[in-house]
């Protein structure tokens, strides 16, 4: 028995004469267009709009847009998926982890003003470390402090670390530092911990997440007012916490973070690839983009129900066999094919460097054509292997055969299984069994269904303002990147 569409606003039932919807890889459901016959009254703008297959499975899941255009003909009802709504409009900061001690300020600054006490100290920020001294035979009371702020404005704090160094011959036992956090930009501060050695070595100190968006680091005289020996103090390799609940976390783990829109946890594969230190400034769908982009992944807001959003992630990595209909078998355009990567990216120290992959094996053996990615949007510790990670992954990509264009399937099979139309979801491979040439599986971005139940697939290409990783396709083949990065217009937030 041929699949069907049931659909209901605000959870009454509802005839449509006609109606078309999609989905995209790089959000979800996307939008809604049909003329409901009959009594609309109740469907009014803001009332979720759902449809549901024969079976009983959610189909498709959104909100209707404005309050419906009434005629003879019906009533014209237009909606569009969750993640059109705050997710993609609302912009704020993601701190899940920074680690570059140039976001850190003298404490006694603008706007935060926590004065330093005394003479005993002075100090500076350099590249890579927080510095403190104070000299032989300075006048020193007990109590003379001074310090450091790091204020990341609306963000939980979770846990600081850091590593000491000190100079050899000082006393350190009359020094120690104190770790406090508040409100920015000046609200009271609440002692996390204090009498912290100065000596060569390490702190890690957990955060309460509830006293602030705020920390200092203080240097603090303990005991002996006396002048004392001159001394020289470090604190470098600073790693501040936020979302991050430790100092290594994955693509999958930021994903789940993100797509929890409610209660319901997100559906997310696992991944290896270690995305810290991330501290983002837009929304949180400019975020998936980006996660998307650099693990060369998809996401997707789904339904609503009882239990929360339905919001899933993963890799590309199951195909569908996929025959197109006879009388619609449309041209794929082929995609310029790359045998080497380069990824932009800059350590924690300011340093410029690439990763690069070449393809194995290599499409174009006695010459480079070569794509360059946009560079990575935080910093990484020299030693990190994630720019090269996404270097690999990429290459993989890449080098690939690969066609664009749209599709009308005819029919679909999944392991052995047919597929109603109503069944193909974005984030699949697509293996085109007609295809002449056989090319591998190619990337489903979106998939759009009509009341017909025909299914239309656009293949490997951009859809509206989501832009994956641009195609380097330009008249002279010198694989440079055109404009119109695919960043959307997220910011990063100032160090």
């Amino acid at each position: 028995m041929p699949d069907r569409i049931s659909w209901f606003i605000d959870g009454r039932p509802v005839q449509f004469s006609d109606w078309s919807a999609d989905c995209v890889a790089y959000g979800g459901f996307r939008d809604f267009a049909g003329t409901a016959r009959g009594d609309c009254s109740f469907a009014e703008q803001e009332a979720p709009l759902a449809g549901f297959r024969r079976d009983g499975s959610p189909f498709w899941y959104g909100t209707i847009v404005v309050d419906p255009e009434v005629t003879e003909g019906g009533a014209a009802i237009t909606a569009q998926g969750l993640y059109k709504g705050t997710f993609s409009t609302t912009v704020g900061r993601r701190l899940f982890m920074v680690r570059v001690e140039a976001g850190w300020k003298n404490q006694e600054v603008k706007p935060y003003g926590y004065n330093n006490v005394g003479r005993a100290y002075d100090s500076k920020i350099e590249e890579g470390q927080l510095v403190w001294w104070a000299a032989k035979g300075q006048d020193v009371s007990i109590g003379d402090t001074t310090g450091w702020v790091y204020w990341a404005e609306g963000c939980v704090l979770t846990n600081v670390s850091a590593i000491t160094n000190i100079n050899n011959g000082a006393n350190p036992g009359r020094n120690e530092y104190q770790i406090s956090t508040g409100f920015g930009p000046n609200g009271a501060v609440t002692v996390e911990q204090n009498g912290i050695s100065v000596s060569a070595g390490t702190f890690d100190v957990p955060l309460n997440k509830t006293t602030g968006d705020l920390i200092t680091i203080e240097v603090r005289r303990n005991n002996n007012a006396s002048p004392g020996d001159k001394i020289l103090g470090r604190v470098g390799t600073i790693i501040l916490r936020g979302l991050a609940p430790s100092d290594v976390f994955t693509l999958d783990q930021v994903f789940s973070v993100i797509l929890q829109i409610d209660a319901r946890p997100p559906i997310v594969q696992a991944s290896g690839l270690d995305m810290m230190p991330l501290d983002w400034n837009g929304t949180d769908f400019d975020l998936c983009v980006y996660l998307s982009q650099v693990g060369d992944w998809w996401f997707m807001l789904l339904d609503r129900d009882d239990l929360g959003t339905k919001s899933v992630a993963g890799p590309w990595d199951t195909a569908i066999q996929v025959a197109r209909r006879r009388n619609a078998r449309t041209q794929l355009t082929p995609l310029q094919r790359y045998n080497r990567v380069r990824v932009p990216w800059t350590t924690t120290d300011d340093a410029e460097r690439f990763a690069v992959a070449d393809a194995v094996p290599n499409p174009f053996p006695d010459r480079v054509v070569e794509y360059m990615a946009d560079g990575l949007e935080d910093k990484f510790p020299g030693d990190s292997d994630t720019p090269q990670t996404i270097a690999d992954t990429l290459i993989k990509r890449f080098s690939t055969i690969r066609r664009s264009g749209s599709i009308e399937v005819a029919s679909a099979v999944l392991e052995g299984k047919t597929l109603s139309p109503y069944e193909i979801r974005p984030g699949l491979l697509a293996e085109i069994i007609d295809h002449d040439p056989v090319i591998p599986p190619q990337r489903i971005q979106a998939v759009s269904w009509n009341a017909a139940g025909r299914a239309s697939l656009s293949i490997e290409r951009e859809e509206g303002a989501v832009k994956t990783l641009r195609d380097s396709s330009d008249s002279q083949g010198t694989g440079k990147k055109p404009s119109g990065g695919s960043r959307n217009q997220a910011k990063k937030a100032n160090h």
